[in-house]
Formats: C-alpha cells, structure tokens, sequence
C-alpha cells in the first residue's frame, strides 16, 4: 500500500515528462470479454503497465459459438497461425515456411480487469528478456529484438536497456492509454532432420519497470505451423475450404477461407472450459490441448506486489523437473458408494503415474506431466535473481534420462530469494488441517519464490493458486536436485464451485465441482448440512484468503531433479 501510494505521489512530480505525443485513450478498458488486450501473465499488481493488443480479438468455440479466448479472466497471450492464412501471417510470400505476427503494445493502462493494478507512477524502462542480442542467436530473433527495442524507444520515448545497460536513452512516460504502433514479429518454421518442416514457435518476454521501479514482466508465445490448404482436403479445423489451389478470389482464399471471410483475425490458443466442446470451430486456426477445466476467477485477493528482480550473473539456464509431486493439505473426499472416503491418496497416484511414464494412445515419447523451475541462472551464492515456473513442458521419456524443452508450457516468470540457513517456506498458522504425513516446511540453504498466479493441471484435477509461493532445499552446490520443496497458495470457494472436473475422469471425479471434494465445500461428504450430508467426523478445511474470502489453502510438496534443458 505505501509503494501503492508513493507511485500516485511521484506521478504528480513527474508532470510534463511524457513520451511519444500521440495518445490514444481507453485501449484496455473495457471489462473481458470486450477487452482486446491481453497482459501478458505479470503480476496482477504490475500488469497493467504494459499489454498486448490484437484487433479484432481472437476466439475459440464454447457451446458451438465462438467467443472471445479468455483464460482466468484475460485473454490469453498465445496465438497460432497457420502460413499465409491472411488472417494472422502479414507477409505475401506463401513458401518462405515463416509466418509474420502482428500486434501493438499499450502502457498505462487503467485496465478493470487488473483492478489491483494502479499505472500512476508512469513506464520509467523497457528490457528485452527474450530473445538476448546473443552471437549464437538466430537472425530472426535479432531482428525481433531490434523491432521491440526501436519501437519502444520510439513509440513511448522511454529508456531502453538492453542485458541492463542502457541502449537507448529517454524519459519515464506517465501517459494513461498509451497505444504504439503495429510491428511485426517474424516466427520461422523448424526443419527436422528429414527435411520436413514442422511448426516454429517464438517466446517473446519483456520486462518494463515504473518510476518506482516495480517490474512488469510480460510474455508473449507466437507459434507458425506448416499450411495444409491447397491439398484438396478440407482440415475441419482451421479450414472451411480447399480448391486445390492458394489463389485468392476464386471463391476459397489462401488460407482456404472464402474469401468473403474476414481477414487477418488470429487465434489464440484454446483452453477447455465447463461448456467448452473441446475442439474448434472450423476456419480458425489453432491447436487442441489436453481437457483443462479453467473458470473465470469471480473474486481477486490483494496480493504482496512482486519485488524488483534481483540483478545476477549472466549464466545459462539451469532446469529441475518435479520427479515427486503431492498434495498434502486440503485431503479430498467423496462417497463413490455412499461411504465417505479420503481419495488424497488416489489423486497423489494418478500425478505420480503422470510424472514417470507417457500413457498417450500412441505413446508420443514424453513423459505425461512436467513441471519445471528453470533458474536464470542458477545464482546460489548471491541474494537472488529470477525463475521461469513451467506448468506443461516437454520433457522425454524414460524419466531416468528425460531431457527437456518448454514445449507448449505455460511459463511463469518470477524472483526468488536465496538463504543459507532458517526456513524459507512453511504453512501459515491456523490454515491446515492436521493431516498425516505432515507438511513438509522448506529449510536452508534453500529459496523462495515472490508471489504469483498459476493454475496446475495434475491429472486433470485443475487448481488455480493465488498468492502461491514456490520454494525448495538446494542438494549440493552448485545444486543437482532440490529437496523438500513446498508450494503454497490459495483457492477461492467462487472460483472452486465453477470448476467442473473432466467428464473423462472416472467416477466420482468426472463431471464434478472441484468445490464438492474439499471440507466444507457445498455438497462434499465431510461437509455438516445443510452444506452437506455429514453427521459424524465432520470437517470445514475451509480457510480465509489474502482479501477476506473463503477458501482453502494449498499446500504440495515436491522434490525435483536437475534435467538437460534446451530451448529453441
């Protein structure tokens, strides 16, 4: 609150030092699902500073109609085109297996969706995370590079730094609204080792500080994939056409679209929702994740504000793979057979199963569930510095020599703190439940995450946490395995009651309120009426969140391995 208030009181001394005088109001006001902005995954504190825009808004099927792509209540910040399809591809050239993205940037946004978020203190830097002005980069990434670094500089007429020294020099920009102007971003295709091309992806990720120096880290994944249109086969979809051809006005466009269709409008990857039929609708191209059950969050906690990162050497990134993962608090429960019965240890089965094999029909040589800490870099004996949280990355089979990439990963960056002795993690008081085996706190040498949001699938059993903190015990130095890890954060009750659980589930999971399987959720089996049915040994494992709500706070220990890491 009083960095809060020290931002709205710099803003009224930095009067007059604005950026690029052009101003385009409002651009991210309105509330989702008219919002065409997306984010970009920062804190919810923080990232309003700066957003990505995209006109029209892409969407995805939900009860046969398309509709806006939102994702806990923002749109979600990953497009997939499909080449030459004019609707997302901005270059002419239908062979050159690359796709051209394009999208602005807005700063200072007085968003209703990040209502926590407070832009008064104005945009004082910009910093290209990713891609790095690096020798063994490819050209295409310095050619981003050098597109969001010029116009940066030039659109807000802010400071540029570029692996933290200044590139371009300018003033901090305080204007509301701040629209830029379009740039394109060049995504090529990759080439297996047979000659065949598969699809390219770009992860773009920047960071703008404000003039109180609170960080606002936004990523961005763009993904092009080889064009099917022309073969005379309709690809239900993202086609509704195939002549046989890619001329445009002959009735089925270049993208295999007729070509009353309207043009350039992206899509952004879909995420499976309570209502959502899983696929897309014809035309509009995009890929098919696994069932992910995901609800618009109905009430936001006040969440600590994540602290300026911490500056650390330049290294490699250093990854660790979750190779144990368990909830240990709250315990679910259900009555399969009118009996009421703890299935925690059923639920810690199936993550456990999901993390050491590929079960895909056909296998597909990966390992079912992945989640990585990538260490940027790995910095033990300093302060701190930065991580990548990785819910979703590719990493293969067998689990004994799996290497990783962060394949289509959800990808979270956040600080953390290094200690060399005390507890770095451990339950707040009053918040769990009594359990046996106990929670495992997180002691010295050890770190800690700041704050953040993040949803786990574990085997279909979505949670959203918020506030969540990660952290973990190093194992040797410099650190090949991360011991005692505890991962805490909370989960509204409105939020639990709209998430159903998948209907491919077996009973009495599919179909179900994620709420109905916690303590003293509505209609759970230890839950006393008229909430529930309990009459004996009853339980309300129900906690109050960071804002005052009720809830339940998470807790899950996990031990990790350190994995061969590359990325694209």
């Amino acid at each position: 609150m009083k960095q809060r208030l020290l931002a709205a009181c710099l803003s009224g001394l930095l009067t007059g030092v604005v950026g690029a005088p052009s101003v385009t109001l409002g651009v991210c006001a309105a509330p989702v699902p008219n919002n065409p902005c997306s984010p970009g995954g920062g804190s919810t504190v923080t990232d309003c500073q700066m957003e990505w825009r995209f006109t029209p808004m892409p969407v995805k099927l939900v009860n046969a109609t398309p509709t806006p792509d939102i994702f806990r209540g923002r749109v979600r910040n990953r497009i997939i085109c499909y080449e030459g399809d004019p609707r997302c591809d901005f270059d002419s050239d239908l062979g050159n297996h690359r796709c051209t993205f394009r999208t602005e940037i807005v700063i200072n946004n007085q968003d209703l969706n990040l209502s926590e978020c407070v832009p008064a203190a104005g945009v004082a830097t910009f910093e290209v995370v990713r891609p790095k002005n690096s020798p063994s980069g490819s050209s295409t990434d310095l050619a981003n590079l050098n597109t969001l670094e010029t116009q940066f500089n030039t659109d807000f007429g802010v400071p540029v730094l570029r692996n933290g020294v200044l590139l371009y020099t300018g003033t901090t920009n305080v204007t509301q609204g701040r629209l830029g102007t379009p740039m394109d971003l060049i995504v090529p295709q990759r080439v297996n080792g047979s000659g065949v091309y598969k699809a390219g992806k770009n992860r773009i990720r920047i960071r703008s500080n404000n003039a109180v120096n609170d960080p606002d880290l936004d990523g961005l994944l763009l993904v092009c994939r080889p064009s099917t249109c022309g073969n005379n086969v309709i690809d239900a979809d993202h086609e509704l056409c195939d002549d046989g051809n890619r001329t445009n006005n002959d009735g089925c466009n270049q993208g295999c679209q007729p070509d009353s269709s309207v043009p350039n409008t992206p899509t952004f990857t879909p995420t499976a929702t309570p209502t959502a039929t899983g696929t897309s609708p014809p035309g509009l191209p995009t890929n098919t994740p696994p069932p992910t059950m995901t609800a618009t969050i109905s009430s936001t906690p006040t969440i600590s504000r994540t602290p300026t990162r911490t500056a650390t050497p330049a290294g490699p990134p250093t990854a660790f793979r979750g190779s144990t993962l368990q909830i240990m608090d709250p315990h679910i429960f259900v009555a399969p057979s009118g009996t009421c019965n703890d299935f925690n240890v059923v639920v810690n089965a199936l993550i456990a199963s999901n993390l050491s094999s590929d079960q895909s029909d056909p296998p597909d040589g990966e390992l079912d569930l992945s989640v990585l800490l990538v260490f940027r870099p790995l910095a033990q004996a300093s302060p701190g510095g930065s991580l990548d949280v990785m819910f979703g990355a590719s990493c293969t089979t067998p689990v004994a020599s799996t290497s990783c990439t962060p394949g289509d990963a959800t990808i979270e960056p956040v600080n953390y703190t290094n200690q060399a002795s005390g507890t770095c993690l451990t339950p707040i008081a009053g918040t769990t439940g009594g359990y046996t085996p106990a929670i495992t706190n997180t002691n010295g040498p050890c770190f800690v995450s700041s704050e953040i949001n993040i949803s786990f699938d574990l085997s279909g059993l979505v949670i959203p946490l918020q506030a969540g903190k990660f952290a973990g015990t190093y194992v040797g130095n410099p650190a090949t395995a991360l011991s005692s890890g505890l991962i805490r954060g909370f989960l509204d009750e409105a939020t639990a009651e709209n998430i159903f659980l998948p209907s491919t589930l077996p009973a009495p999971f599919g179909n179900a309120q994620l709420s109905t399987l916690l303590p003293g959720g509505a209609g759970n089996c230890k839950t006393v009426p008229p909430r529930g049915p309990c009459t004996t040994n009853c339980r309300d494992d129900r906690d109050t969140g960071p804002g005052g709500e009720l809830g339940w706070y998470f807790y899950l220990n996990y031990t990790g391995s350190k994995v061969p890491f590359s990325e694209p």
